[in-house]
């Protein structure tokens, strides 16, 4: 949040330094032209015509003495030099495109260019406001409860019938709407074994279940049945084999938003064959949150 307000107030900064080098940009390449002394213009006025026509044809014909007119001539090298001074002062009159461009510019377009920047950045800023107010809001569906038991229990049918219970709660400030989930069962005889690369979750199921904000939950009301023979049950018990349950949760929000979590939790047996606690297992593969 800190470093969101140091870049707006730095980026208005340098949005004011802008038009300050701007401004004195073109009091640089721009300057304002100044008019000819009002006496000149004054006298200029009062002159006789006959005076500017003579001064006219003397400047076009020569200078005329007691003697009479003095024709001018030049030379071409004469010619040539007073026309390359007509093309250089030409081109010191003359400002480059740019500078033209730029000297058109008033100060009032320079304010409304400011204006607009500003108001882009403040237009800005409530966006990422608005979208951190609504990453605040979203709901937040977490695994807080899994326990297993019966490890020791009787088999039936050549397997041990282990009671599972889960449980998701939602943290959030809004509503989950629970889209699709699974859950899934690894056993291991040795403590070497390690879950597959890529996981493979079967038996995903689809609903439309709602988890209320803040403390609500989504889970089984009667446990699931987890089938485990009892020569690998009685190694997990033992502590030289686990169970790894791994599955993922999709859910939205009111306005559909999709998100999603992927987990995988190993246990811990005491001698009764229940679960005394869950840990996260697994690689990176198996744990998601967005």
């Amino acid at each position: 949040m800190r470093w969101g307000i140091f870049l707006f107030v730095a980026s208005m900064l340098a949005g004011l330094f802008a038009c300050f080098l701007y401004v004195a940009l073109l009091d640089k390449f721009c300057p304002v032209d100044h008019h000819a002394p009002l006496l000149t213009d004054f006298i200029g006025k009062l002159r006789p015509e006959g005076a500017s026509e003579t001064r006219g044809k003397n400047q076009q014909y020569g200078k005329e003495n007691q003697h009479g007119p003095i024709l001018a001539a030049f030379t071409p090298a004469q010619a040539n030099e007073q026309q390359h001074g007509t093309e250089s002062a030409n081109k010191h009159e003359k400002p480059r495109k740019w500078v033209a461009v730029v000297c058109e510019v008033k100060a009032a377009d320079v304010a409304l260019v400011f204006f607009t920047y500003c108001l882009v950045l403040v237009t800005g800023w409530l966006v990422r406001a608005t979208a951190a107010l609504a990453a605040a809001d979203r709901p937040h569906l977490l695994p807080t409860e899994f326990t297993i038991s019966g490890l020791c229990g009787d088999a039936v049918d050549g397997q041990i019938h282990c009671p599972f219970h889960y449980r998701f709660t939602n943290s959030g400030k809004s509503p989950a709407f629970v889209k699709r989930y699974s859950l899934n069962i690894w056993v291991a005889d040795t403590l070497e074994d390690q879950l597959p690369k890529r996981a493979k979750y079967r038996d995903v199921v689809e609903t439309n279940y709602i988890i209320s904000p803040i403390a609500g939950w989504y889970g089984s009301l009667q446990p699931s049945m987890l089938h485990i023979p009892p020569e690998a049950a009685a190694v997990i018990v033992g502590g030289k084999g686990r169970i790894v349950v791994f599955g993922f949760v999709e859910y939205a929000d009111a306005g559909e938003s999709p998100f999603k979590i992927r987990f995988a939790f190993g246990f811990d047996f005491g001698p009764d064959g229940k679960s005394t606690r869950y840990f996260p297992a697994g690689s990176k593969r198996y744990w998601e949150y967005r």
